[in-house]
């Protein structure tokens, strides 16, 4: 039998993806509350950017790190569909350039998860207790 692995167990994926989930129905509520709009000003690209690298972390640690074009697509399709909410949004429009710092914010974490070096990998992956 296998040895389980712990982050990659199907209980922690569904952990990651219930937090992602979660993460993205904050991000959707609060982005329709009338304070949103405005709210950063020049520094709005910099939500953005912190949003969907947490986004990217929680799909990676979900998808045990598989699939990375997969996953920028999923982005991708996310950070459209986000634009297109708040398109719909009193007060907020839909911004290319959000799109754009969206995908790129997700493209350049799953660039660095996928480069975690295999050591830690495998220890993040791994059900032995971490030795010192």
């Amino acid at each position: 039998m296998k040895p389980r692995r712990m982050l990659a167990s199907p209980g922690m994926q569904r952990v990651a993806a219930l937090g992602l989930l979660l993460t993205i129905g904050c991000y959707a509520y609060l982005g329709a509350q009338p304070v949103a709009a405005g709210l950063l000003g020049a520094h709005d690209k910099l939500g953005h950017l912190a949003a969907y690298g947490v986004f990217a972390a929680l799909l990676w640690l979900a998808a045990e790190g598989r699939h990375p074009w997969r996953l920028f697509c999923a982005l991708a399709l996310l950070g459209a569909a986000d634009e297109c909410y708040q398109s719909l949004l009193p007060g907020r429009v839909a911004d290319v350039a959000d799109l754009a710092v969206d995908t790129t914010a997700g493209a350049v974490a799953l660039f660095l998860l996928s480069r975690v070096p295999d050591p830690l990998r495998q220890r993040l992956f791994s059900t032995r207790p971490w030795s010192h």
